[in-house]
């Protein structure tokens, strides 16, 4: 059969159009219901619950951090616990007491749905989602979500889901949403009678699935954690996240669950090391350069401004892990969190308008150099680091940099410069 509203091919027995996501079939209001979600990998169940907001509550508040929107002020939340341990998170029209907006997440989509009375007041409604924590560039996405085409549609209801690469779709999972929805009386198609909004927060399990090749070898790896774990970070140090110099280890934070798994399940894969080893040091390098993104840039926005729109945001390393992106300093961070979990001695190196992370190895080592690399290497506190480039997107050698690096000069120029000076360009080592 045919989308009657956009005229694409809809699968029998679908009840939406998986390209304008408006229903097919006849709408029926929703009442509570419970329904399996698919498994995922860790053959964990979890359940779907649609949260029809019906309690007079006084909400808490809680502050929120934005991206790229103006939502980094207080406003009253509401939390709904969800019998499988799962959470919304609401603001705005899904509030206690509005009686307006309400969610729920199904086995292969999420649905926004606009309440029954009020609904019965108007004649069609045009939806708009915006989902706040993939602004930001990820391998689902492919670039940069700014908000969905505005869906005009006669049934009350929104479905958003995303398009998996084997041809299914599957609900986006545990995120922020931010919905706008118009209301419109009669045949008028310029003026809503009416307009709600509203945010969601929904708390559930986040897994990443990460494959690269190191020496001809595949490696595949899963890391799984609780969104409550990075939502808590993006809402830790709001106002240090382009700090000062003396601020820069506070962000390698190598004790995070998080990242403490991350640097066992790389053990494992790689085997036994000493904790001096640079072929451990280079298979984590490997796995930061091949598997974390660098985020679309240009000359009329940088990375930062693009992912968070500030000019410099520095990610702790769960914040890294769940966007799947970051700049050179984020990406540094998390190969030096890594390191340090697995027992290394472990820095970040800034410098001109850029960092690397660095990591002490075996005192023999030398990478395979060329005229158009240098070694680059320094002593902090008595240790050596070697430095490592985590902003390319294939292996790269521990310790390679460019000899051109900055303004036609080699980054070793600036970092003895500095050391001379006791300035700013230095190894910040885990602390």
């Amino acid at each position: 059969m045919f989308c009657p509203h956009c005229g694409n091919s809809v699968p029998d027995g679908s009840s939406f159009c998986a390209a304008c996501g408006a229903f097919v079939a006849p709408y029926a209001a929703p009442g509570p219901m419970y329904a399996p979600k698919a498994a995922k990998k860790s053959n964990s169940a979890k359940y779907l619950a649609v949260a029809v907001v019906l309690i007079l509550v006084l909400a808490a508040v809680t502050t929120v951090f934005a991206f790229s929107y103006s939502l980094d002020r207080e406003e009253p939340t509401y939390t709904i616990y969800l019998d499988n341990g799962d959470k919304f998170v609401l603001s705005g029209a899904f509030l206690p007491g509005q009686e307006t907006l309400s969610v729920g997440v199904l086995s292969d989509e999420m649905e926004f749905v606009l309440d029954p009375e009020k609904a019965a007041e108007y004649t069609f409604y045009e939806w708009k989602l915006f989902d706040l924590d993939h602004n930001v560039y990820t391998d689902t996405l492919g670039t940069k979500y700014s908000g969905m085409t505005p869906v005009r549609k006669a049934e009350p209801a929104l479905h958003y889901f995303l398009n998996n690469s084997d041809g299914t779709t599957s609900a986006p999972g545990a995120g922020w949403f931010q919905v706008s929805l118009k209301c419109y009386s009669g045949s008028d198609t310029y003026n809503a009678v009416k307009t709600y909004e509203g945010k969601v927060k929904y708390f559930t399990t986040v897994e990443k699935s990460y494959s690269w090749i190191y020496e001809n070898k595949a490696y595949e790896m899963d890391v799984i954690f609780d969104y409550q774990a990075y939502d808590d970070a993006r809402n830790k140090n709001k106002n240090g996240r382009w700090p000062s110099s003396s601020a820069y280890s506070s962000f390698i934070e190598y004790n995070d669950p998080v990242v403490v798994d991350m640097a066992e399940k790389l053990t494992i894969l790689y085997g036994p090391h000493s904790n001096t080893d640079p072929g451990f040091a280079n298979f984590v390098l490997a796995f930061d350069q091949i598997c974390i993104k660098y985020p679309p840039n240009s000359n009329n926005m940088d990375a930062d401004k693009y992912m968070f729109g500030t000019n410099e945001y520095f990610q702790y390393p769960i914040e890294t892990i769940y966007n799947g992106a970051g700049d050179c300093e984020d990406t540094s961070i998390l190969a030096a969190a890594i390191y340090a979990a697995a027992g290394y001695e472990s820095a970040i190196l800034v410098l001109p308008g850029h960092a690397m992370t660095a990591v002490v190895v075996d005192a023999d080592y030398s990478p395979s150099t060329t005229m158009a690399y240098e070694y680059l290497k320094g002593v902090k506190n008595g240790k050596t680091y070697a430095a490592g480039e985590t902003t390319v997107e294939s292996f790269m050698e521990l310790g390679l940099s460019q000899r051109n690096a900055h303004e036609g000069n080699p980054y070793s120029f600036y970092l003895q410069k500095e050391n001379n000076n006791n300035g700013l360009y230095a190894f910040y080592p885990a602390k």
